[in-house]
């Protein structure tokens, strides 16, 4: 008899916590797909979601693997800013190649990065005074 590769189907889903922290038992959104960037591109929409503060009524949101967890997103309680923390360096990396929807465009007018890491991203809300632009005036 001969050899034969046995491939391991991939189930992601999104989990999240609900407005007063308890686990949510029910994903999301829930899928199986061969490829993780585009489910990552699916988080990340979902991650822009959350950032837009009027969409969900909740601050954290999770991406696992069947039952390996590869991110975590928060919103902070202050909304105020936003953590990304990834398990493994592969999830760092897809979450970086993946597709950015729409509301990325949005997104990056209202945060800027204040740390990363391999495995971590922490954005800050932009402060009305940071958007200012100064301007010399010649008389």
């Amino acid at each position: 008899m001969g050899n034969y590769l046995l491939t391991k189907k991939s189930n992601y889903y999104i989990y999240n916590r609900d407005k007063n922290d308890f686990w949510v038992q029910t994903p999301m959104i829930s899928n199986e797909k061969q490829n993780m960037e585009w489910f990552y591109g699916r988080f990340k929409h979902t991650f822009f979601e959350l950032s837009t503060e009027t969409v969900f009524d909740f601050y954290k949101i999770y991406l696992y693997e069947n039952n390996t967890r590869l991110t975590r997103c928060e919103l902070s309680k202050d909304k105020n800013k936003m953590t990304v923390i990834h398990s493994t360096s592969a999830a760092s990396k897809a979450w970086e190649n993946c597709k950015r929807s729409k509301l990325g465009i949005m997104f990056d007018k209202k945060y800027k990065i204040i740390k990363k890491t391999t495995y971590e991203i922490e954005y800050e809300k932009i402060k009305y005074k940071d958007k200012l632009i100064e301007f010399e005036v010649h008389v």
